[in-house]
């Protein structure tokens, strides 16, 4: 019977030092590039990247554009998920390195290394036939549907899931641990009685 408890609190204290990684998002350090994607001809002087990934544990984005040679020295840094604007980009071919690093500046996972190539024009180049084609795709809103549009979202409300869950980690942690300890303890007992 003492065989049985002790593998019963063996499989309960594996299961407490495991909950961490199981609290934790398997893809947490992934790095994407919402936007733009590959090919993008943007319209104008700025390039606005929206980039996603898990900023926890110093994590945070180097992004280099147009850099023949990037290094960490030359990098623009983005310290958390979110948009990162280019200003007075020239019109042309471009291409945009990001890079997700850990605190000391080391890449997180040299194979998630994002490089797009993008083209830029000015607004002078666009043409009457873009403008009338992109004017004729704009409907006009029905009242009824102006009422079902939600507001834009103010800054302290835009909560992206990557905040959600570095805010609600601890809270699975403990709730994962505190899990494991009342099904121990229930296993005891039920075990205990039956003697």
């Amino acid at each position: 019977m003492r065989k049985f408890y002790f593998i019963v609190l063996v499989v309960i204290f594996g299961l407490i030092a495991v909950s961490p990684a199981l609290a934790q998002d398997g893809g947490a350090t992934a790095l994407e590039v919402a936007s733009p994607k590959e090919g993008d001809l943007i319209t104008g002087d700025e390039i606005l990247l929206n980039i996603k990934y898990s900023s926890e544990s110093g994590n945070h984005a180097h992004i280099w554009l147009d850099e023949p040679n990037p290094t960490e020295d030359n990098a623009k840094t983005l310290e958390n998920p979110g948009p990162f604007l280019f200003r007075d980009v020239k019109p042309g071919d471009h291409i945009i390195i990001v890079e997700l690093v850990e605190e000391s500046h080391k890449p997180v996972d040299p194979a998630q290394k994002i490089t797009l190539k993008v083209k830029t024009r000015s607004a002078a180049d666009v043409t009457q036939e873009e403008i009338a084609k992109a004017l004729s795709q704009v409907k006009p809103a029905e009242k009824e549907n102006i009422q079902n549009i939600d507001p834009v979202p103010q800054e302290s409300d835009n909560l992206s899931t990557w905040d959600l869950q570095k805010q609600f980690k601890p809270f699975l942690i403990i709730s994962a641990v505190l899990g494991f300890a009342i099904i121990g303890g229930l296993i005891f007992f039920i075990v205990r009685r039956k003697k």
